[in-house]
């Protein structure tokens, strides 16, 4: 059907707003009638103010009919003026506000665990919608699953006082959550995911055409002359090179460790893989059972496809494939070694999460990581040993920018209260996530929410209050942001809402910070103590001790 012309002549009704371009305006008679800018025809006011308000005024345009005349002309007057907050027409997200945050007490964490089950559910219902795979790439609609995944082991986590593993309850749900489609019915909570064993029988099933090699005798009998001989290592790898894997275990589980891993390689390669082109979770899962901790994760994707060489491979049948294929296993493999746990199997875990985050994973990285706890290095993103510097976010992708999404950022302070959880004394504190909090805390009272910017305030002062020892994350710069909030929200307009109670000075935080910042560079006060004569010794000698208060003498 053609376009209808707007010059051929039909009846169209213009818009609202074209009309009134097409009104005269009566001139002023006074000396604004001179104005270059024409001001009297009347402009719209906005301009922000304090504590998150904005001042708004939009002029009122009153027609005037005239004798003779066919339109009217338009006189403007002044309009209201309005103080409107933030947070009125430019909200900030649901789950923002909604964060039960700062997280000090126990009691929240039904409050926390609701957040997180709140979240999952948006995520699931947006990935549930139709037509949503075409929106997104690939890659992001990966994440997004993978998300799901973190949040739900962090409400575990949350749901069962900071605990990952050691609990037959907390486990299972792990499985359940973890466990690719298809093992695990709902209808068997209890039910396990099927261990090595179970793979190898559904994998020899499902290979109709394998079958096992006959034993020759000859091989068995030349075994035998090798250990006769003495030979025992030359026996390993002659019964490797005959394919008796039974003999060749046992014989190197009474050598030196590095045989026996070099044998689990052998078999791996020569049995596992080229079974089948789905077996990389139960090669990686072999290999850590040999201790190639570190090297396991050559299974998933090569070493030369890592270092840019080779971008496709062949599986133990001889098929071409992606190399990087094997990433999509990561779930399976972790699944896997969770539920068939040995001794140094975190540093594989750690490898793994390194693997993942290589490639643009944060998040299935980040579920590695939650499992490699003691292993993982988490910092700051000056850090660059830094494994995790916020939960769910890239830090090395564009470590300026982060900080910039706040949901990293509660995330973040959701696990560290995870941790509390699970403390001695109900406290954990990350130095670093500080910072992020005391961004947050900003844009909270940008968005006029300023009682919840005090209680971070205030939660951050009491953090830095309660550490022990001195954090390069808590340096003058950090302490004078948090001292600047603090004065500005102070002395912003109230927005009704009740205060805490018993609230820290922040002229003593600082104050007794800054002291604390000195005495660190001049050498702690049980030092000074202990030693009086070396302590008045420098340029910083009594800074860290009792130095006496020094006043101005008064003029006679």
């Amino acid at each position: 059907m053609p376009a209808v012309s707007p010059h051929s002549g039909l009846n169209v009704i213009p818009h609202k707003h074209q009309v009134s371009h097409d009104f005269e305006f009566i001139p002023p008679t006074d000396e604004r009638s001179a104005d270059p800018l024409e001001r009297w025809k009347g402009y719209p006011i906005f301009r922000w103010g304090l504590g998150g308000t904005v001042v708004t005024s939009f002029p009122k345009q009153i027609p005037r009919y005239g004798g003779g005349a066919s339109q009217p002309k338009l006189k403007c007057t002044p309009g209201e003026v309005k103080l409107p907050t933030v947070k009125e027409f430019l909200p900030l997200p649901e789950e923002t506000v909604k964060f039960p945050g700062p997280l000090k007490a126990k009691s929240k964490k039904k409050d926390v665990s609701a957040w997180l089950g709140r979240g999952i559910e948006a995520v699931e219902n947006q990935l549930k919608a139709p037509g949503f795979d075409h929106l997104m790439t690939p890659s992001d609609v990966k994440r997004l699953h993978e998300k799901v995944l973190l949040w739900k082991i962090l409400q575990v986590m949350v749901d069962n006082d900071g605990v990952l593993e050691g609990n037959p309850t907390v486990e299972g749900a792990i499985r359940r959550i973890l466990a690719p489609e298809g093992l695990i019915s709902d209808s068997e909570p209890n039910a396990s995911i099927p261990i090595a064993a179970d793979l190898v029988g559904g994998m020899a099933k499902s290979q109709t055409t394998a079958q096992p090699e006959p034993i020759d005798p000859k091989a068995v009998e030349e075994l035998r002359s090798l250990l006769t001989k003495g030979d025992r290592e030359k026996a390993v790898w002659h019964a490797v090179d005959q394919r008796l894997w039974g003999h060749a275990m046992l014989l190197s589980s009474t050598l030196d460790k590095n045989v026996w891993r070099q044998v689990v390689q052998e078999f791996v390669q020569k049995e596992v893989k080229k079974a089948g082109p789905n077996n990389q979770a139960l090669a990686v899962l072999y290999e850590i059972f040999a201790g190639n901790w570190e090297d396991c994760i050559d299974e998933l994707v090569p070493a030369s496809a890592r270092a840019g060489f080779q971008m496709v491979s062949t599986d133990g049948a001889g098929a071409p494939q992606n190399a990087l294929q094997g990433l999509e296993k990561w779930q399976e493999t972790l699944s896997l070694v969770l539920n068939n746990r040995s001794a140094g199997d975190t540093a594989a875990l750690l490898s793994l999460g390194r693997l993942l985050a290589g490639y643009g994973r944060p998040e299935a990285a980040h579920i590695c990581f939650l499992f490699a706890r003691p292993a993982v290095r988490l910092g700051g993103v000056d850090d660059a040993q830094s494994d995790i510097v916020l939960l769910g976010a890239d830090h090395k992708v564009d470590p300026l920018a982060l900080g910039n999404d706040v949901e990293p950022i509660l995330l973040t302070e959701v696990y560290e209260f995870a941790l509390s959880l699970s403390s001695q004394n109900n406290t954990h504190i990350i130095p670093h996530l500080q910072g992020y909090k005391l961004a947050h805390a900003y844009v909270l009272a940008e968005n006029g929410h300023r009682t919840e910017a005090q209680a971070y305030c205030d939660a951050i002062a009491a953090a830095m209050k309660a550490t022990t020892k001195i954090s390069p994350y808590y340096n003058a710069s950090f302490i004078a942001s948090l001292d600047d909030l603090h004065k500005r929200l102070s002395q912003s307009p109230k927005d009704g809402s009740s205060s805490w109670i018993s609230k820290p000075s922040m002229d003593k935080v600082s104050s007794s910070f800054l002291s604390k910042f000195n005495s660190f560079i001049a050498g702690d006060d049980d030092d000074a103590a202990s030693n009086h004569s070396a302590a008045e010794v420098g340029p910083f000698a009594r800074i860290a001790g009792n130095t006496p208060t020094i006043s101005p003498s008064q003029s006679s």
